[in-house]
């Protein structure tokens, strides 16, 4: 994804607890950004996500979340839970000197996070689309883990 002819700027951004997060920012610069959030868990990012976006129209930020693809320590679950996934949206965005509202585009355990992203900071969202939807809550996990999806 990194040589990508739309990336912008990419590299790794130090966010505390021992954790490097990867982040790139792509398409169009004077667009309104969109924070792509990956699914997991243990997921990252894929140059498949990218078909959903057009660079000429969309400025989007990718990154990988604590543990996950790119980012390090990989699969560290220490210093690594759901505020502090939040805050590293909020760092990121800080980091490419974003100061407006921006949009969310999850799925799955991406759809939790740009709830809780949504809910702590309403003011920083413009819109958000989710899909695959997941809540984390423990009907949603006990059917996980007892095999719900493989069927």
């Amino acid at each position: 994804m990194e040589d990508d002819k739309y990336t912008i700027k990419s590299g790794h951004l130090k966010v505390g607890g021992g954790h490097s997060i990867y982040y790139q920012q792509w398409g169009n610069i004077k667009a309104d950004p969109i924070f792509f959030l990956h699914g997991g868990p243990g997921g990252g990012l894929k140059d498949h996500h990218k078909v959903s976006f057009d660079p000429l129209k969309h400025h989007v930020v990718f990154h990988d979340q604590r543990g996950c693809g790119k980012s390090s320590p990989f699969g560290g679950l220490e210093d690594n839970n759901t505020d502090q996934l939040i805050e590293d949206i909020n760092k990121i965005k800080a980091h490419l000197g974003i100061k407006r509202k921006i949009k969310l585009f999850g799925g799955s355990w991406g759809s939790c996070l740009a709830l809780a992203y949504a809910i702590k900071y309403p003011k920083n969202v413009s819109r958000m689309l989710i899909n695959g939807i997941y809540t984390g809550t423990k009907s949603e996990n006990d059917y996980i883990q007892q095999g719900g999806l493989s069927t």
